[in-house]
């Protein structure tokens, strides 16, 4: 009797009175081999629902871009069964997923280095790589067209005109050696920079300045002042 119930309870996915009612039936006739069989078909009805409830849910978190959610269920799932090549592959894609809007949030929020050809050229190639991905949810779609804007503005130079005093040598990195001048106008591309100046006699110095996009007049002064 209870283990007619016990089985009824597991066709209905009601787990926890099934293992009630093999319990009692312990209770009444220990070390039964029917008993023990019904605690092995609970034991795995139980994982089989449990496991397809979990990749239902991670798949509802894929689909809404949730791609922390849906990593922590393929994992429990693996950790239920860890020889499902389908939850592996999934487990993958979303990983893949992951690293991917990570990479992209970490260059928008890095757009003052893009100035750097380097860092500009990875930029490109992981808005190629989030391009190219099959069906984007609206979280990308999103991420994909603040990315391209960012480039296209990162990759226009702006006039930034350099003051000095006709004897103090300038250097800014990543661009080289102006020399000596007393008014000069370059074009850099938006983002930060290091202006260093040397003149015998003096204290070096350095500057760190910021080229804004879409700014007019922009300009330092850069000179040696503090004898040595």
């Amino acid at each position: 009797r209870l283990l007619s119930l016990g089985y009824q309870a597991i066709r209905e996915n009601r787990f926890e009175l099934a293992r009630s009612s093999f319990d009692q039936a312990v209770d009444i006739q220990r070390e039964s081999p029917e008993i023990q069989q019904a605690f092995e078909e609970l034991d795995t009805q139980e994982r089989i629902f449990n496991i397809k409830s979990m990749k239902y849910k991670a798949l509802t978190a894929e689909v809404n871009e949730q791609w922390d959610n849906a990593q922590a269920l393929y994992k429990s799932i693996l950790n239920l069964d860890p020889n499902i090549g389908e939850i592996k592959e999934s487990l993958t894609r979303v990983n893949q997923r992951i690293e991917l809007s990570n990479n992209l949030t970490y260059f928008i929020s890095s757009k003052d280095k893009l100035n750097d050809d380097k860092f500009f050229t990875q930029a490109e190639t992981m808005l190629t790589q989030a391009q190219n991905v099959i069906n984007p949810g609206p979280v990308l779609k999103e991420q994909i067209s603040e990315m391209a804007q960012i480039l296209k503005i990162a990759a226009i130079p702006i006039e930034v005109t350099i003051f000095s005093d006709n004897a103090t040598e300038i250097l800014i990195f990543k661009i080289g050696n102006l020399g000596v001048f007393e008014r000069s106008v370059i074009l850099l591309r938006p983002g930060v920079y290091r202006a260093a100046g040397k003149r015998k006699g003096y204290r070096d110095v350095q500057q760190d300045f910021k080229v804004s996009a879409n700014k007019k007049d922009q300009s330092i002064r850069v000179e040696c002042k503090e004898r040595i």
